[in-house]
């Protein structure tokens, strides 16, 4: 009885507090809001929740965007058109069966080119097309031609291939000069057969030897870079952010036999002349100073009262040469070419390498802590100023002689002109029937010669088979003579 009593109040308590909820709110009209009205309260609470979205550009005005300094778009679109693929392919032999008489062809190699002109020129590296004996290549719109190889130069591991085709995209040659170490570029090739790939980076260094390229007269002057370059990109364009042509793509050091940061390429001030060359002569015109020369050590530089360290300094002279004519001497130390500075081994092959023979060129040098300077004239490696004219040169790739005219010692010595035979390449058709160096040919095909230029006239003229006559400058005069006959290439 007494806990009734102690609970009663409580239930009786809440009982009242549920009627008058009920009475006088849940019975109260809820406010009205229209569907206007809800939409708007909606909207709101997501507009005060979310960001607002971007409104989209129209296309074009999206592209101006990109198109400033921060972006390598435009650079990307005018150069990949113009870089293109190469496949080279070997004559493995004939096939057997039913294929007996039919030649069997397999990929040697493949690599990159860059098109220099519209009407089909392309130059790439000579270790992309060496030996080949069919040359194939893709454009950026996937048109296929097979190329001739117009000429090479092996001194700087450059080719020049030529398709016929008109109307084609191609690259303008830049100043290679004005390329400063920190510089973007953009290297565009066809990496592990990856069509028109474009990676970018910086020049590293310029004027870079690595030691790749054999014989006396290589030039490596190479701008070193970061951009990403790999097997497939030899050949392809360096360029720089206009989209022009600063080198092209070379090398790679590395230990993996991948990128790993440190690509080379060699620059456009080079590749346009020895281009030039090989499309007008079809073989490099190549200016030589003719001396020996090493590099600058801080010994070497207080001992010829050098001001600083810098400058090449000349071992020897060559008689007769360039340099000697000019009145430049062994220990002196050359700091410019016309005007700009030298102060390395490969800064100056390059400058050297850019001009022909019969160039004429400003050389700024030391001597004995003196600044003096000389005009020289260039000559090529016989010692001659004049340009060897397409005959001759056609003459010595189908024989296989490189010829020069006789010294006037020569002359007083043997007195009989001729043609002097300097050097025989090897496999030619001199070489098989065993003619050597210091034959001077007084004949062909029984038509008197007096010059290298006399020669190389037959040579043009003739189809087939040829006879020389002549005798060997080291057994004096007069002298056995010899008669050689093979036949010249085609």
């Amino acid at each position: 009885m007494n806990l009734i009593k102690k609970i009663l109040p409580s239930l009786l308590t809440a009982l009242l507090a549920i009627f008058l909820y009920r009475f006088f709110i849940e019975k109260r009209p809820a406010p009205h809001r229209s569907n206007e009205q809800e939409s708007a309260i909606m909207e709101n609470t997501r507009r005060e929740e979310l960001p607002p979205l971007p409104i989209s550009r129209e296309p074009e005005e999206d592209a101006r965007a990109y198109l400033g300094e921060g972006s390598f778009r435009l650079a990307a679109a005018t150069s990949r058109p113009a870089v293109v693929h190469i496949k080279t392919y070997l004559n493995s032999g004939n096939l057997s069966g039913w294929f007996h008489n039919k030649s069997k062809e397999e990929i040697s190699s493949k690599g990159s080119g860059v098109l220099v002109s519209p009407d089909g020129y392309i130059a790439t590296n000579y270790h992309v097309v060496e030996g080949a004996d069919r040359l194939e290549v893709t454009l950026s719109d996937k048109r296929t031609y097979d190329a001739n190889l117009v000429g090479f130069d092996q001194t700087t591991d450059l080719a020049l291939l030529k398709i016929e085709a008109d109307s084609l995209p191609y690259l303008e040659f830049a100043n290679s000069d004005s390329l400063q170490v920190g510089d973007w570029v953009l290297a565009v090739g066809n990496p592990f057969n990856l069509a028109s790939t474009v990676t970018l980076g910086i020049v590293s260094a310029k004027a870079r030897s690595i030691d790749i390229l054999e014989g006396n007269y290589s030039v490596e002057s190479f701008i070193q870079t970061d951009a990403a370059v790999n097997p497939g990109n030899s050949g392809g364009a360096l360029v720089n952010t206009a989209g022009q042509l600063v080198g092209i793509n070379t090398a790679i050091l590395t230990r993996s036999g991948q990128y790993e940061g440190y690509s080379f390429a060699i620059p456009s001030n080079l590749v346009r002349k020895v281009i030039y060359d090989l499309r007008e002569y079809g073989k490099v015109q190549r200016g030589i100073l003719g001396v020996a020369i090493a590099e600058i050590d801080p010994e070497t530089a207080e001992e010829l009262q050098l001001p600083q360290l810098s400058g090449v300094l000349i071992t020897s002279v060559s008689e007769g040469a360039a340099a000697a004519e000019a009145g430049i001497r062994a220990r002196d130390v050359i700091i410019s070419i016309n005007g700009k500075p030298v102060n390395s081994i490969p800064e100056l092959q390059e400058f050297i390498a850019r001009h022909r023979p019969g160039d004429e060129i400003e050389v700024e040098y030391y001597r004995n802590g003196e600044k003096l300077r000389a005009t020289v004239v260039l000559k090529n490696r016989f010692g001659e100023e004049k340009l060897q004219s397409p005959q001759y040169i056609q003459a010595v790739q189908r024989s296989g002689l490189e010829l020069r005219d006789l010294k006037q010692s020569e002359l007083k010595k043997l007195k009989v002109r001729g043609a002097y035979v300097s050097s025989v390449r090897q496999d030619s058709p001199a070489a098989a029937v065993h003619l050597e160096p210091g034959y001077v040919i007084t004949h062909v095909n029984k038509q008197r010669v007096y010059s290298p230029e006399d020669v190389a006239r037959i040579f043009w003229e003739t189809e087939g088979h040829v006879a020389l006559r002549g005798y060997y400058a080291r057994d004096g005069h007069p002298a056995p003579e010899y008669v050689y006959t093979f036949d010249l290439e085609e």
